[in-house]
């Protein structure tokens, strides 16, 4: 239609102007529209129940899918609502994983010096040290342990629904929803605090994460110690459906905001709507199409709830070469500043023991890094004194053992390269300086705070297309972990001489930042796009 044609009302920017602007669409919104619908009986159990795996998830043990997973529940939907008769309620995740490793004996491989019969992960998951430590071997607590949110549905409600017991009828669930605390606190904004007479406490969005790891690690309960999250999340679930108005509406925008910044996580097993989750950019997959940027991803291997005093700062220093190329010289500064109970109460130290993956583009090529723990020992851990490794909790056989940096990515389409980290939290500085009992005293009486820096460097072909006239653009995503409190800072360099090398310290990186230009600061609280124009 031209423009300059149309009544006023019609024109662009008007109310039915906007509407005309969308008509070159509506072959793909009514499409969208059509799949949405006939996946809708089966999402909403009309005709029969759906059920959906619901995990609460500790980001103050951060997992690469938001944190540990301690709590889990069904939810069972019948004919567009909750089932009256089988409300959904959270329990302890360990009876589940006991019951699945029951059903599921493994012979343990080949070289391992553990002695437990209890399932594999899949092989993606091949360095999870899972086997010397773990009460019940693998299992659906540590099943979030990649950056992408499909996979680690796909993969704990596999071990749900093979476990005995679990899904009413041993139907098929329908779906996976996971969130952090974060989602919790934001809700207790807006329906107020929440009082729990039985324990004689009030949760607010304050205290939390403190309460509830008091009442489940702490407080001197004979019977479930996870009854607490149980009663919290019934009683907030019964307010949430009282509510009515624009209270509802805030529900709604609360949830939405949360599915962006993946404190709440939604997965379909149904391929129609898990597309549209896709096509909307709200499946919290990892990102493997073309273009610049980088994704990192911290696990937290040492059983504690050290996250909670952990801060990372992710700065990146990118170079524009003549060729359409740019040169990346990464620093991820991890900062552990113990204040206070980490509940390390099968966790042999209070450090911080972290194994980092930074996924970047696949046509990548990695120059270079440094800042990892090297091969060091810490003790027997199932693996004889004097045996070197990285990990402080480890299966020792050669499919995982982990005692070096690794490049072998586990996520198809991106490079990546994986190292661990150790952060005192005692006097000592250098992990070469443990003194196990001795640190573990420390970090009591006298906790400092102590910082690991890694440095990557990598170059990506085609990042960017100059044009005739010399100007351009760049862009590159920078993905953010759930469950993670991290900050990010670009910088730009064009023109300029930047090494090719592996930078080894901050003196010499900051060096490098003088000739650049700061473009981006600012806390990674969702997939954040960086442009520059020049």
């Amino acid at each position: 239609l031209d423009a300059h044609a149309l009544p006023s009302q019609f024109k662009p920017g008007s109310k039915y102007g906007k509407l005309l602007a969308l008509l070159p669409l509506a072959p793909n919104i009514f499409a969208e529209l059509k799949t949405l619908l006939d996946a809708a009986p089966g999402l909403l159990g009309i005709g029969q129940p759906a059920y959906y795996l619901v995990v609460a998830m500790d980001r103050t043990e951060l997992r690469p899918g938001g944190g540990f997973q301690g709590n889990y529940g069904i939810l069972e939907i019948n004919g567009g609502k909750q089932s009256k008769t089988n409300p959904l309620s959270l329990g302890d995740v360990y009876p589940l994983d006991a019951a699945y490793a029951k059903a599921h004996p493994e012979t343990p491989p080949t070289g391992s010096s553990c002695g437990h019969t209890t399932p594999e992960p899949p092989e993606y998951y091949w360095w999870w040290p899972y086997r010397c430590l773990a009460q019940y071997g693998w299992g659906l607590r540590d099943s979030n342990l990649s950056p992408d949110f499909p996979t680690n549905a796909q993969t704990a409600m596999q071990i749900v629904q093979d476990t005995p017991n679990q899904v009413l009828n041993g139907a098929h669930l329908n779906g996976e929803i996971a969130f952090t605390p974060v989602l919790i606190e934001d809700l207790l904004q807006l329906t107020g605090n929440v009082t729990l007479s039985q324990y004689h406490v009030t949760v607010t969005p304050q205290n939390l994460e403190a309460t509830i790891h008091y009442f489940q690690l702490i407080y001197p309960n004979q019977g479930d110690r996870k009854q607490f999250t149980h009663l919290l999340s019934a009683t907030l679930l019964t307010r949430i459906k009282s509510l009515h108005g624009s209270q509802l509406k805030s529900v709604f925008t609360l949830v939405e905001h949360a599915i962006l910044t993946k404190d709440l996580q939604i997965y379909f097993a149904d391929p129609r709507a898990e597309l549209i989750l896709r096509q909307l950019g709200l499946a919290s997959t990892v990102n493997t199409g073309n273009g610049d940027g980088f994704f990192v991803v911290d696990t937290n291997d040492g059983g504690n709830k050290a996250n909670i005093f952990v801060t990372e700062q992710q700065t990146d220093l990118v170079t524009l070469l003549p060729d359409g190329g740019a040169l990346h010289h990464l620093h991820i500064s991890v900062t552990y500043n113990k204040q206070g109970n980490v509940y390390n109460l099968s966790s042999p130290f209070e450090d911080y023991s972290d194994i980092q993956r930074t996924y970047l583009p696949g046509d990548a090529t990695l120059l270079g890094w440094s800042g990892f723990v090297p091969s060091n020992t810490f003790g027997s851990s199932g693996c004889g004194y004097g045996v070197a490794f990285s990990s402080p909790i480890t299966d020792c056989s050669p499919e995982h053992l982990i005692n070096g940096v690794t490049t072998n990515s586990d996520v198809a389409g991106r490079t990546m390269v994986m190292g661990s980290l150790l952060v005192m939290c005692g006097d000592e500085t250098y992990y070469n300086q443990y003194q196990g009992n001795t640190e573990l005293s420390q970090c009591d009486s006298t906790p400092m705070a102590h910082t690991q820096d890694i440095f990557l460097t990598w170059y990506t072909p085609h990042a960017y297309i100059r044009g005739a006239s010399g100007h351009g653009v760049y862009s590159e995503v920078v993905e953010r972990q759930p469950g993670s409190v991290d900050a990010l800072t670009v910088y730009i360099a064009t023109g300029a001489q930047t090494p090719t090398t592996v930078v080894s310290d901050p003196v010499s990186y900051a060096a490098l930042l003088r000739q650049a230009k700061l473009i981006y600061n600012h806390s990674l609280d969702a997939n954040t796009t960086i442009t520059y124009a020049f």
